[in-house]
């Protein structure tokens, strides 16, 4: 068994934001025990688990909490992953824990803790992914005992004493992301800016991208925090209007105002071989923390084509049509 790996965009089974989130960075940190067997053997076979080490909760204003814990292994501590997403924003909170076959507590410090041991109901019950072979199969039932999580600036929150166990946030995490390419080739008309800027514990990211010109402009960002042994990290998406994303490649520049959650106006601007810079008042609301700075000094930035395969000429994907003009 490994760690799973990580990238910013993904939907799979969660909710956008979940998954994105969920695969950005702690995949390889924590250890998901026993139940990632079941994911990994050949078609057709089964593992069987007593408890599924996972589950979810409705929360409030219009958010979902999702726990997934990992058992101890190989010397590491077990660890436990809460994730609260709505849509295409979310913020995942992990950390140590202690993990048993039955059982997990972890404390989430300010913003919460769990401590909860599995009750089955009598029942059993197996399921796959749609990404990976095998089956895990699992008694149904309860994780009951205590479950807060206390967002920050009031985003939201959650106060439980039960939550059904489940399995499909671990099958999520299997599946490989899919960002959104309505082409391929060295020629492409769109764009990729990314953009980073590092501050003390943690470090804020950018990714703005464009298949074209009169194409819908994409825009993602996340921010990455330590906090003492609590590792966090918000995601939030947003799609724009082609006017959002001006670009000039060649010239290295361009110009970003995406819509909300987002505020204000990026200038990218690049002289010479070296990193570009991303100027202007370009900022982000994230659940828990907003106001988030993009653009200014210590962003560094960079702008090229958005291609799949740089060897071949661009040509529009067949499952995108009508394809409308892509002339500069």
């Amino acid at each position: 068994m490994s760690g799973i790996g990580c990238s910013l965009v993904g939907l799979a089974l969660l909710a956008p934001a979940q998954a994105a989130v969920l695969r950005m960075r702690w995949g390889g940190w924590i250890a998901l025990g026993t139940l990632l067997l079941a994911l990994l053997v050949p078609a057709g076979a089964t593992a069987t688990v007593r408890a599924p080490g996972a589950f979810r909760l409705r929360a409030t204003n219009g958010f979902e909490l999702t726990v997934i814990s990992g058992l101890p292994r190989n010397g590491r501590p077990g660890g436990v992953m809460a994730l609260v997403s709505r849509r295409d924003e979310g913020v995942l909170y992990a950390g140590p824990a202690t993990v048993g076959e039955e059982s997990i507590a972890a404390d989430l410090g300010p913003v919460g803790r769990i401590d909860v041991h599995y009750v089955p109901d009598g029942g059993t019950r197996s399921e796959s992914s749609s990404c990976a072979k095998g089956k895990a199969e699992y008694d149904t039932g309860f994780y009951e005992g205590t479950i807060e999580l206390h967002g920050e600036e009031g985003y939201t929150e959650v106060q439980a004493t039960r939550a059904r166990g489940a399995v499909k946030p671990y099958l999520s995490l299997l599946c490989s992301d899919s960002h959104v390419s309505e082409g391929f080739g060295g020629h492409s008309p769109g764009a990729l800016l990314t953009a980073r800027r590092a501050f003390a514990g943690g470090r804020v990211e950018l990714e703005a991208r464009i298949n074209s010109p009169t194409r819908p402009s994409r825009f993602a960002a996340s921010i990455s925090e330590t906090r003492g042994r609590l590792l966090v990290e918000r995601s939030v998406r947003a799609a724009g209007t082609p006017a959002a994303f001006q670009f000039d490649v060649p010239e290295a520049r361009a110009t970003l105002a995406p819509p909300s959650p987002f505020a204000g106006v990026g200038e990218f601007e690049r002289r010479g071989s070296g990193p570009g810079s991303l100027r202007g008042t370009l900022s982000v609301d994230f659940p828990g923390r907003s106001g988030v700075r993009l653009a200014g000094p210590g962003t560094r930035a960079g702008l090229e084509r958005f291609v799949d395969n740089p060897s071949h000429p661009f040509r529009p994907a067949a499952s995108v049509l009508p394809w409308p003009s892509t002339k500069p």
